[in-house]
């Protein structure tokens, strides 16, 4: 897999496309850090990414509740969509962003509105073009399915961290 192939991937450990030997840490949008050696498919060791520690911690190196507070951890990027060709711009979603959606598409028998879902999830973190409103979600209703899933998938995922955990909200959705 070429280097501009792994644009839209998740930050993560992959195999380094110029030497298929070894393991890079892929941020979600360049290899950053040391490399690791593959054995048996896998890293041998994985050594941790290179980043910052927060200025906001103890003196064992553990963040305080400030430096939790402080940090930037709601991600954007550059997602490629193919049905259109292009690149749209998703960010994941808060836990508060969250919590106010399982609220809102809740049916007062308990089940969850899937189309409310897909709706609030879309216009919570696409915002390049910035679906700003119902009426814009259902403009797009009548693109691709595929490419729409891809989105809500996408967005779920890096707001959820693991595909598992996505998984799990997606059966409780």
């Amino acid at each position: 897999m070429a280097v501009e192939d792994m644009q839209g991937l998740s930050a993560g450990w992959y195999k380094d496309p110029e030497e298929e030997s070894v393991y890079r840490y892929w941020d979600g949008g360049k290899f950053i850090g040391d490399s690791a050696a593959v054995s048996d498919g896998r890293p041998s060791f994985v050594p941790e990414p290179e980043v910052g520690l927060s200025a906001e911690t103890d003196s064992d190196g553990i963040l305080t509740l400030e430096g939790i507070i402080k940090a930037d951890d709601v991600s954007e990027e550059k997602f490629w969509i193919p049905e259109w060709k292009g690149y749209v711009v998703l960010r994941s979603m808060s836990q508060r962003q969250i919590d106010r959606i399982r609220k809102t598409a809740k049916s007062r028998s308990g089940k969850y509105n899937e189309s409310m879902l897909q709706a609030m999830v879309t216009m919570a973190g696409m915002v390049k073009p910035e679906v700003k409103s119902t009426v814009d979600y259902d403009v797009l209703k009548d693109k691709s399915a595929s490419a729409m899933s891809r989105i809500f998938n996408r967005i779920m995922n890096t707001s959820l961290d693991t595909e598992d955990s996505a998984a799990e909200a997606e059966e409780e959705f």
